[in-house]
């Protein structure tokens, strides 16, 4: 829970497509269903519309809605 509320923090501090796109990487290892919806809420600060796909990617497997 600590790790991904950095990550969330660190997520929305930058706007540099290729943090944003680390930090949700990182996001798929210790995320789980309840953090889907925080992972979705990003999209508001996405830096690209690359970024926002990777946001639904994520949250998805967060969810178990990809598999």
């Amino acid at each position: 829970r600590i790790w991904l509320t950095a990550l969330l923090k660190a997520f929305r501090a930058t706007k540099d497509e290729y943090l944003q796109t680390f930090v949700l990487d990182q996001m798929r290892w210790c995320a789980c269903t309840c953090h889907a919806p925080k992972i979705r809420a990003l999209a508001d600060a996405a830096a690209s519309d690359h970024v926002k796909e990777y946001i639904t990617w994520t949250a998805s497997e967060a969810d178990g809605s990809a598999f």
